[in-house]
């Protein structure tokens, strides 16, 4: 079967996963289960695309996706590194 496998990814900020441990946030900021789960892609948070920059080599090849895009702004911006984009509320 070939099936595709994807990471979400984030910045996990305890902000925005207080229920999250600290050490559980800092292993999925850092990306560690990529190889382990043998993931073609991965869907990252729309406001910090830019964050990837420091993760090329091991996002070399994969697609990007991102995640939530609420307005034609946002879109734009996310287009200029997401290979493609999940919308929420948003008709594009």
């Amino acid at each position: 079967l070939n099936i595709p496998i994807g990471l979400v990814t984030d910045r996990f900020e305890v902000a925005d996963w207080p229920t999250i441990p600290h050490s559980t946030r800092l292993h999925l900021r850092g990306m560690n289960d990529l190889n382990r789960i043998g993931a073609s892609f991965i869907s990252h948070n729309h406001k910090y695309l830019s964050d990837l920059k420091s993760f090329v080599p091991q996002l070399l090849g994969l697609p990007i996706l991102c995640w939530t895009i609420q307005s034609a702004k946002s879109e734009k911006k996310a287009r200029e590194i997401a290979t493609n984009i999940t919308f929420e509320g948003y008709l594009a």
